[in-house]
């Protein structure tokens, strides 16, 4: 199956897009060229259409297949893989005032994250050290919730509820749909 591209936008006002992405599902291994041909030519069209130039450290990033984030005028541009079980990657466009938004809220929740990785790390008997994630929660009905990468293709979600609860759901390996593993109080 030939590798698709997607196109998404999202918005916290009706008249301006915050963020923009531009993914590729790398549908089998074997066409991962023809992929990020696709990929960059998705984006050079995007650019140009909104009469723009890409900025040159994403185009750098794709051509080398290496995820980096890069400054824009605009705001940040950013290479991002996607793990799961088919392959993605994702250029994400986003405007200043978004990027700058995002920050406060990732320092605002720099000790639910902190406590995540405690607790997941403790939950599958890894060093806290093994345990990253970029530390933006996904504000959901309820709870926080926190993306974590372990080692290999382990993936965890941490939902951080009310009163000091926590949930751990995993894709031990990548094996998803994702399962909880450990909940409890901190």
């Amino acid at each position: 199956m030939e590798p698709n591209i997607a196109y998404y936008i999202r918005s916290t006002a009706f008249d301006r897009a915050n963020e923009i992405r531009i993914k590729i599902n790398i549908n089998n291994p074997a066409e991962k060229e023809l992929a990020f041909a696709k990929l960059q030519s998705a984006t050079t069209k995007f650019f140009k259409s909104v009469g723009q130039t890409p900025p040159a450290g994403l185009l750098t990033a794709i051509a080398q297949k290496k995820p980096q984030v890069v400054t824009a005028p605009f705001g940040q541009a950013e290479l991002e893989f996607q793990p799961g079980h088919i392959e993605s990657y994702v250029v994400v466009l986003k405007e200043a005032g978004y990027v700058a938004a995002n920050k406060a809220v990732v320092q605002g929740a720099t000790n639910e994250f902190a406590q995540c990785k405690k607790v997941t790390a403790k939950a599958v008997n890894y060093s806290e050290s093994l345990i990253s994630g970029d530390g933006a929660p996904v504000m959901e009905p309820g709870h926080k919730s926190f993306m974590l990468k372990g080692q290999g293709k382990d993936l965890f979600f941490c939902e951080m509820h009310g009163g000091g609860k926590y949930k751990i759901k995993a894709a031990i390996n990548g094996a998803f749909p994702f399962k909880y593993i450990a909940e409890g109080n901190l």
